[in-house]
């Protein structure tokens, strides 16, 4: 068995592919290089490049995320991820001017990376959150 990178670390579990080593709980483990992951708020969470490049690697074949309704205090935008065995996973994400304060005028397009971050969670299995989602 290989030893991880000293710049990654593991999380639980993992689906798509190559599941990797077995975790303590007995559980599939996936490696996520630390650049990845970000403390916010006491919170570790996972960068939206993390989730995009663990997802090619399991067999991403297509992400799609729409607008569903934007208004001048509101956008919300859906998303779905397909992959290589035939997984489908679909989430929706949302982003108000205050809670996309950082990204200032982008606020918006924050409810499509969102709907995304969360629809690639859910097909990873990543149980943790996306740095995205907590701005």
């Amino acid at each position: 068995m290989q030893s991880p990178r000293p710049d990654a670390q593991t999380h639980h579990p993992a689906q798509h592919g190559d599941e990797g080593e077995q975790g303590e709980d007995g559980e599939a483990t996936i490696q996520l290089p630390s650049r990845y992951l970000q403390t916010v708020k006491g919170t570790k969470c996972v960068k939206y490049a993390g989730l995009l490049r663990l997802a090619h690697e399991r067999g991403l074949v297509e992400l799609h995320a729409d607008f569903t309704h934007n208004d001048e205090k509101l956008s919300l935008a859906h998303a779905m991820a397909v992959f290589r065995d035939g997984g489908r996973f679909e989430e929706s994400g949302d982003s108000t001017p205050t809670n996309g304060a950082r990204v200032q005028e982008h606020w918006r397009r924050l409810a499509l990376t969102r709907a995304k971050a969360r629809a690639l969670r859910d097909a990873l299995n990543i149980d943790i959150t996306a740095v995205e989602e907590m701005e």
